[in-house]
């Protein structure tokens, strides 16, 4: 390329900025509905491809909406969010209380001004995860990851469009009401999302006591008396 003069002077390109992760990205949130993610992943139907879009409440894990469909554009992300805000009752909060924080990666759909704009007139936050930071959306890609491992990849492919939204509505719908979830404590997202993790663990935890006085009960009265011995 040298010698017929194709190849050009070498031009580093400036390094991406680095997005610090915000105090929300620190800590686990302590209420539901303030911070929700959303994501995507791919579903084999019939030899193409479609789209999962996924949301979910970070606090208790549960998924507040979701939507299949063949393109995932800024309409898609939008009609997610406020499907999501319709279930939660969010419109219907007090202009002063805190709202949530929908947290995304750097996808066209989701960066567009019109999914910013439509977002934040429902009152809501709009917080795009920083390039080159995988962790910045991490619980929804795990919980993503579980409907792939335990639906999703199962599946060579979906027959149909009906089957794949039936099939994964049934995984959605026993993952937020029955599948035990480690980041809850072993609690379904369902039960956290209404209940409240504490709530939970102090009634586990009274569940063990009282387990343990009856255990300790009934020993204590099979036990025989100190003073028997046989002669």
């Amino acid at each position: 390329m040298k010698t017929h003069g194709l190849s050009h002077p070498f031009e580093q390109k400036p390094a991406r900025p680095v997005i610090e992760p915000a105090d929300m990205l620190l800590h686990e949130p302590w209420r539901k509905n303030l911070l929700w993610g959303m994501d995507w992943t791919w579903v084999t139907v019939d030899g193409r491809f479609m789209f999962l879009l996924v949301l979910l409440d970070w606090y208790s894990r549960k998924i507040l909406s979701w939507g299949f469909h063949l393109h995932i554009t800024k309409n898609e992300v939008v009609a997610l969010v406020t499907n999501a805000v319709a279930a939660e009752r969010i419109d219907l909060l007090p202009p002063a209380r805190m709202k949530p924080t929908v947290v995304a990666d750097h996808g066209s759909a989701n960066a567009s001004k019109y999914t910013k704009h439509n977002i934040e007139i429902q009152g809501l936050k709009l917080w795009l995860s920083g390039i080159g930071r995988p962790t910045g959306n991490a619980r929804t890609e795990r919980v993503i990851g579980t409907l792939k491992r335990e639906e999703i990849n199962l599946q060579e492919q979906y027959a149909t469009e009906a089957e794949a939204k039936g099939s994964i509505g049934v995984a959605i719908w026993d993952y937020n009401m029955n599948r035990p979830n480690q980041g809850n404590g072993g609690h379904a997202p369902n039960a956290v999302h209404h209940s409240g993790r504490a709530v939970l663990m102090k009634r586990r935890e009274n569940a063990r006591q009282k387990a343990q006085e009856l255990r300790r009960s009934h020993w204590e009265q099979e036990s025989p008396p100190s003073g028997n011995s046989l002669t």
